[in-house]
C-alpha cells in the first residue's frame, strides 16, 4: 500500500524549481500524493498539516528553511543545533502533546486540547 503524501511549497522565488524536486522525491519514495498546498495560490502550512494529518500522509517540504519558524505543533530534536548566529541557533526539542481529561471522563482516554 501506497502512503499518501502532501507536498507544502511555501512562496518563494524558486518555487518551481523546488516543486520539481518534492514531485521527484515524492515519486522516488512511492508516495501516492494527495495534494499540494502552495502559499502562492492562497494556501496555508495549517492547510498542508491538517490535510496531512486527516489523511495520515507524509507531509513533504523541500528544505527546512521552508517551514515557518512559528509553526506548530512542530518536531524539534534536542540532538540537532545549528551554526550560531542563524535562526537555528538554539538545541530544537521535541514536544509532547498533552491531554486533558474532560471532568466526567474518570480514567479513560483525554480529550486531546
Amino acid at each position: 500500500m501506497q502512503l499518501p503524501a502532501v507536498i507544502w511549497l511555501p512562496d518563494i522565488p524558486d518555487a518551481d524549481a523546488w516543486l520539481a524536486r518534492c514531485l521527484a522525491y515524492v515519486e522516488r519514495m512511492g508516495y501516492h500524493l494527495i495534494g499540494i498546498v502552495e502559499e502562492s495560490k492562497g494556501g496555508r502550512w495549517r492547510d498542508a498539516s491538517r490535510l496531512a494529518f486527516d489523511e495520515r500522509a507524509v507531509l513533504v517540504v523541500g528544505d527546512l528553511a521552508h517551514l515557518p519558524t512559528d509553526r506548530l505543533p512542530r518536531v524539534e530534536f534536542v540532538t540537532q543545533t545549528r551554526e550560531s548566529g542563524s535562526r537555528w541557533s538554539r538545541p530544537l526539542r521535541i514536544l509532547r502533546q498533552q491531554t486533558r481529561r474532560a471532568p466526567d471522563e474518570g480514567r479513560g482516554h483525554g480529550t486531546v486540547t
